[in-house]
Order: C-alpha cells, then sequence, then structure tokens
C-alpha cells in the first residue's frame, strides 16, 4: 500500500512488505511499557542494533528471525 500526501509517496509496512522486517520487543523501564522495533532482514543482528539504539532498554524476547520463540 503506498500513502499519497500531495507530491509525497510512502510505503506503508503491509503485504508482502512485512515479511522484509522482524519485530524486537523490548522494556522501557523509564516509561514501563513495552515498544516493538522493526527492523529490516538485512541487518545481522537485529537484537544487537536495538540494542546499540535503546541502551536503556531490555530486550523482551529473543527469539528467532521471524519472532517465534
Amino acid at each position: 500500500m503506498i500513502l499519497k500526501t500531495g507530491s509525497k509517496e510512502i510505503n506503508l509496512m503491509t503485504g508482502d512488505n512485512v515479511t522484509d522486517y522482524v519485530c524486537v520487543c523490548t522494556w522501557d523501564p523509564i516509561f514501563e511499557c513495552v515498544r516493538y522495533h522493526y527492523v529490516h532482514n538485512s541487518v545481522k543482528d537485529p537484537n544487537g542494533y536495538v540494542k546499540s539504539l535503546n541502551p536503556n532498554e531490555l530486550i523482551f524476547n529473543s527469539g528467532d528471525r521471524n519472532g517465534r520463540v
């Protein structure tokens, strides 16, 4: 699905595009909530990538690349 706003087109994560991403769930101790980060499959270590961007958050799951535990 493509969202058009003015002359700008944005590909939304729907349909076949969703399989290109993995979900990494984290716990944010500051706001006490679960956060979902979607990382592209080309990243070799999705958990490490999210951890490097959000060092205060704890990795909630350590499932396989399809998000299964």
